[in-house]
């Protein structure tokens, strides 16, 4: 996946009901930790790797979630100039992807993010912002063709939340 000898850590995949295979990786580029995507047909054969995240900074948690049409979304951490925000980028099924969208607001120092694709091809991701022992859960949706929504604060600031999950059931609550 990675090329060698390149250091690469954190490797995540979902596979589309179509068979098309998509992992995400942090990939090293010689200066900063990059977020790397290669997918893999359903007939096989892999495509070019993908670099992710804008060059200038360390990315980190690359996670990744696929809709039942096959649309696939690539959250992920950037680390720049230590104020850490939540990024995401997603890639139509058969398509290429899109413009990378930050999530979380400016200083936000957010980690531990998370992302869900409904069935109706709606998308929701979690994190945790603020210093550890001091943290809050913040959320956003965006809505089947639409844009996220404002960000959602679900704990109060001040705890110690860590590791938020997020998922939808069938029916897309």
């Amino acid at each position: 996946m990675s090329p060698f000898p390149a250091p690469a850590d954190d490797p995540h995949l979902v596979a589309a009901p179509s068979g098309t295979v998509t992992f995400v990786w942090e990939g090293w580029n010689g200066a900063n930790w990059q977020i790397m995507s290669r997918t893999r047909g359903p007939q096989g054969g892999f495509r070019p790797v993908v670099p992710l995240a804008p060059a200038g900074a360390n990315h980190e948690d690359p996670r990744i979630a696929v809709a039942p049409d096959g649309t696939t979304s690539v959250v992920w951490k950037n680390m720049r100039n230590r104020d850490r925000r939540v990024q995401i980028r997603t890639r139509p099924a058969g398509g290429a992807f899109g413009a990378t969208l930050t999530l979380s607001g400016h200083r936000a120092d957010a980690t531990q993010d998370r992302v869900a694709m409904g069935p109706q091809g709606q998308t929701a991701v979690a994190w945790a912002y603020g210093q550890a022992g001091r943290r809050a859960l913040q959320f956003r949706e965006r809505p089947t063709g639409g844009a996220f929504e404002p960000v959602r604060t679900l704990s109060p600031y001040g705890g110690g939340e860590v590791d938020p999950q997020i998922a939808y059931g069938p029916d897309g609550t």
